[in-house]
């Protein structure tokens, strides 16, 4: 089994990868409007870039226990990491967590508030772009990443949604995992318009129904940790359509 050593570090720094050992990093990118740090857990220093993130909504947390057991997995499944990097964020919304709120602690949905072409002024997507600090962290990291794909976890939906260039990447989880595609369309200000659409990133959406919140890991893991491992180990040369 392979050996994993955890380390924290405030910024990013590059980290070697030794024979019969993956070493995993852990590390703030920045912090809310209260001062809590939103962490990366990075696994792997392959060339392909995969990001997941739960919880950019506080009151939407069913993808932080997720993002918990599929570290655990991550551990006994080493290979999942062979020639990438595997970005974990399972926390994106500290603040709107511990107040049991959707947005901010100013009320301001971080998943509304991104420099867009579509953005639109409102009560809860702020005045102008990037006033919640959490979403200029978020913009930050993933223009500076810039990975090959993305997926974040919301509810209270059953399906899977997607922007940007993921009609395939849709099609085949929907196919792994008997969840269907349910398009939701581009959001103003939203990450998934930011990345999918104008960085050109491939993004899902995982929607995930409440009565999840009910059940136990097992369950969960049971339920769409094939879904998970198929998004990290996917291939889109052998898998898109012609």
């Amino acid at each position: 089994m392979a050996c994993f050593l955890v380390l924290f570090f405030q910024h990013f720094i590059q980290v070697p990868v030794f024979a019969g050992e993956i070493l995993v990093v852990k590390y703030s990118i920045g912090q809310t409007q209260q001062g809590r740090n939103i962490a990366v857990e990075q696994f792997g220093i392959g060339a392909e870039k995969v990001v997941l993130m739960a919880t950019i909504h506080g009151t939407e947390m069913i993808g932080t226990p997720l993002m918990h057991l599929l570290t655990d997995e991550l551990i006994s499944h080493p290979n999942w990491l062979e020639g990438r990097t595997l970005y974990i964020i399972q926390l994106a919304n500290p603040d709107g967590f511990v107040e049991g709120i959707r947005g901010n602690r100013e009320n301001v949905d971080i998943n509304r508030n991104f420099p867009t072409e579509n953005f639109g002024r409102g009560w809860f997507n702020g005045d102008q772009p990037l006033v919640a600090p959490e979403t200029a962290v978020l913009m930050d990291f993933f223009t500076q990443i810039r990975p090959e794909r993305v997926m974040t976890i919301h509810q209270p939906l059953k399906g899977i949604d997607y922007d940007g260039p993921a009609d395939d990447l849709a099609t085949h989880l929907s196919k792994i995992s008997g969840i269907r595609v349910h398009r939701l369309g581009s959001r103003s200000g939203s990450l998934g318009t930011f990345v999918g659409v104008e960085m050109g990133c491939p993004i899902i959406t995982l929607e995930i129904p409440n009565q999840a919140n009910d059940r136990d890991s097992q369950w969960l893991w049971d339920h769409y940790g094939v879904l998970l491992e198929t998004f990290i180990r996917y291939e889109p040369s052998t898998t898109q359509s012609n």
